[in-house]
């Protein structure tokens, strides 16, 4: 009597753990143009059916457990106690023809943990022509025991697929638990269609414009404070009061020069007569 109400406790326990999602990575970029979006608080369809997403505004994505033996709880989660449940996420591209740039995934379980190391993403074509990836990180958003076996838990999983070439007509994610008796408790998937640039891109950008901005502010001419040279210089490069202006190499183009004065350039004076160079 003991073990069967101990299993009694544990199956209550770990089958009504958690109401949705606990600190999810929700991206900056979600929720804007080029995106989209799909949640799941609650599930109807244990094994083979298609359970559709259950927060307002969500894409028509759908979610399966293909695991036998499953059913759903009085909370609305999905749980097995003798299978490991098999979860597989299908749904469209953007237009049927795109590749998303970014996937980010949040998923709530209870008892036994998710085995996110299996988990992949699969882009697929009109052709046949498909390509799967793994996560590129995976994060422990919430992690809390449930007594008296397994934890309470949301994990965020991460895929770049900037350098996917395929051009997908739609998607799907596999993911398994790790051992029978987990709860399936809540998802929220986030697709991102957007260019992301890349890593330092912005860094060289802002070298670039100072670069550029030194060489806008490079001196061509200078101001000589006197009286002319013997060789009297062209009308355009004489000033007021017997100054003219000498042109000068530029230090980032010495085969630069310039036939008039700008407003940052440097001036000496010229205490002698001489040529300008």
């Amino acid at each position: 009597m003991r073990v069967i109400a101990s299993s009694v406790a544990a199956f209550v326990a770990v089958a009504s753990a958690q109401a949705g999602l606990v600190n999810p990575l929700i991206p900056a970029w979600a929720g804007s143009a080029n995106t989209q979006s799909a949640q799941w608080e609650s599930f109807t369809q244990a094994s083979g059916g298609p359970n559709l997403p259950d927060s307002a505004g969500s894409s028509p994505f759908s979610l399966f457990n293909f695991a036998p033996g499953a059913f759903v709880t009085g909370s609305g989660n999905l749980y097995s106690i003798n299978t490991a449940l098999s979860i597989m996420i299908m749904g469209g591209t953007a237009g049927n023809a795109a590749t998303p740039t970014q996937v980010v995934m949040n998923v709530s379980t209870a008892g036994s943990l998710l085995n996110s190391a299996g988990a992949r993403l699969w882009l697929f074509d009109n052709l046949g022509n498909s390509v799967s990836v793994a996560p590129a990180s995976v994060e422990v958003r919430a992690d809390a025991p449930v007594p008296p076996q397994g934890s309470a838990q949301t994990l965020a999983l991460t895929w770049d697929l900037s350098g996917v070439s395929l051009v997908a007509s739609g998607f799907r994610i596999e993911m398994q638990a790790s051992a029978p008796s987990m709860a399936l408790d809540a998802v929220r998937l986030d697709l991102n269609y957007n260019a992301i640039p890349a890593p330092g891109a912005l860094a060289l950008l802002v070298v670039a414009g100072f670069t550029a901005g030194r060489r806008r502010r490079c001196p061509h001419l200078r101001l000589i404070r006197g009286n002319l040279p013997a060789t009297p210089p062209p009308a355009r490069l004489r000033a007021a009061g017997g100054s003219f202006w000498e042109p000068v190499r530029c230090r980032s183009d010495p085969t630069a020069t310039r036939t008039s004065p700008c407003s940052s350039d440097r001036s000496t004076t010229r205490s002698s007569p001489s040529t300008p160079t």
